[in-house]
């Protein structure tokens, strides 16, 4: 998708003051249109939510994972009990 507005600064929603010397605003030339839709959507906090959702879920898959394999264990020592 083309940015039509390529020099047209941008002015991020912050819920709370950002950390650091962040600018009010950004050169929509220095994101992709995907990006720029994320930002104004969900702020300039969107990175660091998304990131934390992400780890949240690889920590969740990692706990499935590791209860599966207790399952799968379990289930194979009723089975040889069986024999």
């Amino acid at each position: 998708m083309e940015n039509t507005n390529e020099n047209k600064p941008i002015k991020i929603a912050r819920p709370k003051p950002a950390p650091g010397n962040l600018p009010e605003t950004f050169d929509q030339s220095d994101f992709s249109e995907a990006s720029i839709e994320v930002l104004e959507h969900f702020g300039i906090e969107a990175p660091t939510l998304l990131n934390d959702f992400a780890i949240s879920l690889e920590d969740a898959l990692i706990e499935l994972m590791k209860r599966h394999q207790l399952l799968k264990t379990q289930y194979q020592e009723l089975k040889d009990k069986q024999k």
